[in-house]
């Protein structure tokens, strides 16, 4: 006989749509972090605010893992798919799997474009306006001819995120100058961010 009568009872659909639902929004604010990632390389702010937004749903999830160890024998099944997506999320972002896959995919791309470093076109009416640009999975604010020949691309949330990546041809090392935390890519390329 079993010693808690709960134990032997079936999990309600109400608690499955509930974990369900969590699991649901999770994944969601999970694959906008993965990609965000994949086409800026590597926010953090990203990853802060896929935290935040993770937050209610691992909430409701806390309450109905609580109530479903409580009660129901095979809860775990259903109930661990969250934390093991937020995990896996977490472990890939941090090793910076998705930023590499991107560049991977934009390398290509990236070397045609800093051969031509395009510098900032004029505007009519307007005073010096940069050229965005999409480049491999990248979306751009601006591409800049720095002066030793090198090229900056500027990647779109400037000026609020200041990120990007600097190609120097003559094997000048960055080495948190400017203040920037410089990423070396290989080949010339660096990633940066303020």
């Amino acid at each position: 006989m079993n010693a808690h009568p709960l134990l032997a009872q079936p999990i309600p659909t109400a608690w499955k749509l509930g974990v369900v639902a969590t699991t649901t929004l999770a994944g969601a604010f999970s694959l906008w972090v993965l990609w965000t990632h994949l086409t800026r390389f590597d926010d953090p702010e990203a990853l802060i605010a896929g935290g935040i937004m993770v937050l209610i749903p691992s909430a409701a999830w806390l309450t109905l893992a609580v109530l479903g160890g409580l009660n129901y024998r095979t809860w775990w099944r259903l109930g661990l798919l969250m934390p093991a997506i937020v995990a896996i999320t977490t472990a890939l972002s941090l090793l910076q799997v998705p930023g590499q896959i991107g560049w991977a995919m934009s390398r290509g791309a990236m070397n045609r474009a800093a051969a031509t470093c395009d510098a900032p076109e004029y505007s009519a009416g307007r005073d010096f306006t940069y050229k965005r640009e999409k480049i491999g999975m990248y979306d751009f604010h601006h591409i800049e001819r720095e002066s030793h020949g090198g090229c900056e691309f500027v990647l779109m949330g400037y000026p609020t995120s200041r990120t990007g990546f600097l190609f120097l041809p003559h094997d000048e090392r960055r080495d948190g100058a400017y203040g920037h935390r410089y990423q070396y890519l290989g080949d010339h390329w660096y990633y940066y961010e303020l």
